[in-house]
């Protein structure tokens, strides 16, 4: 069954080359928030793209499905985000954490393994269908899941398009 999909186009899962993963996930971004919104706010903004393009001819027919928004996944965000945020704070401010800090930060780092597993295995899904994925959303940390499942496809041989407001390639 076709449905209405990203860029306001009519295309079925099965039929689309491209398989967008959205991640509403900021947990652990260390500046602002709003990123998690992200992959909806682009779905809902999609259809006014113009999808004309002078050099590729009717690049829209190739297909473009974006998977539903992982409800539990954005649940767990919102309540983790606090958490971090709190955690933090209390490093920016060179601020000793306590046990119940120290434990938020193993529960945060429990929930973005399985974020991760979840990019991976929906990567690995998509990528079994020889299809070409795309991640939207979140912080630093989402697109990690889905650059494993290809590393494990394409052994090595692959690049990755990263598009970010900033560049973080800085030394930590």
């Amino acid at each position: 069954m076709k449905e209405y999909q990203i860029f306001g186009l009519e295309t079925s899962k099965k039929d689309a080359q491209v398989i967008l993963i959205p991640v509403p996930w900021e947990v652990t971004a260390s500046y602002g928030s709003g990123t998690a919104e992200g992959p909806e706010l682009i779905f809902d903004a999609s259809n006014q793209v113009d999808l004309f393009d002078i050099e590729v001819k009717n690049a829209y027919e190739c297909g473009y499905y974006m998977l539903p928004v992982n409800k539990k996944l954005k649940s767990e965000n919102i309540k983790l985000r606090k958490l971090a945020l709190k955690i933090n704070h209390k490093l920016q401010n060179l601020k000793k954490l306590t046990s119940d800090d120290l434990a938020a930060q193993k529960k945060i780092n429990a929930a973005c393994e399985k974020m991760n597993t979840y990019v991976y295995d929906s990567a690995k899904a998509a990528l079994s269908e020889n299809k070409v994925i795309g991640v939207l959303g979140g912080d630093h940390s989402t697109p990690l899941g889905a650059i494993k499942a290809i590393s494990e496809k394409y052994k090595g041989d692959f690049g990755v398009l990263h598009i970010d407001a900033h560049l973080d390639l800085r030394d930590s």
